[in-house]
């Protein structure tokens, strides 16, 4: 990832990324406020730019009648495991998407999605 020296060169290229973030996250939330299993809908819908197959799957999931963790657990591990993938290399992302995928790990670090999902 580049490395910029100054603030307006920091904010040049990084505050277009984060305002798509921040939309994206707005969007997840609109979308899913209302239905049942709602914060898990809502951070699989903002972690899909990440890992699109595993969040596509578990939001198939959980937008069945009757859903519930355990139900869901399979899906809820291969989600859980492409995060953790790619916390541990995140250059297998576009520089836009490391930029999004670091900012949610560290505006969150160390509790995860399930932690962000109450807090959106």
């Amino acid at each position: 990832m580049a490395t910029y020296t100054t603030k307006k060169e920091y904010e040049k290229n990084f505050g277009p990324v984060l305002t798509d973030l921040f939309e994206h996250i707005g969007d997840c939330y609109l979308i899913n406020k209302d239905k049942p299993n709602s914060e898990t809908l809502v951070s699989s819908c903002v972690y899909s730019t990440f890992c699109p197959v595993e969040a596509d799957n578990l939001t198939a999931c959980y937008q069945q009648e009757g859903a519930t963790v355990y139900k869901c657990y399979a899906q809820e591990t291969l989600f859980a495991r492409c995060l953790s993938k790619l916390a541990e290399d995140p250059t297998k992302l576009s520089e836009d998407n490391q930029i999004k995928f670091l900012y949610l790990n560290k505006l969150k670090k160390n509790e995860g999605p399930s932690k962000l999902r109450k807090d959106l």
